[in-house]
């Protein structure tokens, strides 16, 4: 049996939910529900119909999950332009990580307590620009990125371009050249846990985050940070 989905749909019922939702609208833009409000939600390239949202309810445990030059997000050799370009959301909102010149590596982290056993799941958007990789990555020591458990994500073509350590990648195209790029993973202890985006090389062929020398210049866009108790990504949090 074949399933036809409709253009669009009509609710008469009522939901309930405490808060505001995020969902993709008809032209693949990620939008704001209020309160108890339905989420008509559609595939963000294609913009084909999927029907109403309905998910598990999450909490984002990193807080500036879009200001990147915030200072809750502690910078290593790395530049951040502020609210560069378009993202995912249709706003200007979307910060620009760049490397500098010294020949090291180049991220910017946030820390997180962790709960032995418990699955999370930590998510950003990322767009190439002149660079075409990035690498998400995770550290039990607590320190930069010393224990280092990633995934070096191609956002150029949506492939996964190394992985290193106990994490489970994912990414999934968001439209407009942006992909939402993810690791999974279980914490075997109860502990503070660094998270962290870096401007990666083409040099690096694992899930590290490899050394080399930027140029104050060339970079990636990056936007939405998300740190959850979840299997999968939920729909985009924002947070302040």
């Amino acid at each position: 049996m074949n399933l036809v989905k409709p253009d669009s749909v009509t609710t008469t019922g009522s939901i309930t939910r405490s808060t505001t939702g995020t969902y993709v609208d008809s032209a693949g833009v990620i939008q704001t529900a209020a309160i108890n409000a339905v989420r008509i939600n559609h595939d963000p390239t294609t913009k084909e119909f999927l029907g109403i949202l309905i998910e598990n309810a999450s909490t984002n445990l990193l807080t500036y999950s879009d200001q990147f030059d915030n200072a809750a997000w502690t910078k290593s050799d790395v530049l951040v332009i502020a609210n560069s370009i378009l993202a995912p959301n249709g706003s200007i909102s979307a910060d620009k990580l760049l490397a500098n010149t010294v020949t090291t590596s180049h991220y910017l982290y946030r820390q997180a307590v962790l709960n032995q056993g418990v699955t999370y799941v930590f998510s950003i958007y990322a767009k190439a620009q002149e660079s075409s990789l990035i690498s998400l990555w995770r550290s039990t020591t607590g320190g930069a990125f010393s224990d280092n458990r990633g995934v070096t994500f191609n956002i150029l073509n949506g492939t996964i371009h190394g992985v290193t350590g106990d994490c489970f990648p994912v990414i999934e195209p968001a439209g407009n050249g942006w992909y939402r790029c993810s690791i999974l993973f279980t914490p075997d202890l109860t502990n503070s846990a660094t998270f962290g985006v870096a401007n990666s090389s083409l040099s690096n062929t694992g899930g590290y985050v490899d050394y080399f020398a930027g140029n104050n210049n060339d970079g990636v866009w990056i936007w939405g940070a998300q740190l959850e108790v979840a299997s999968t990504p939920t729909s985009y949090i924002p947070t302040v």
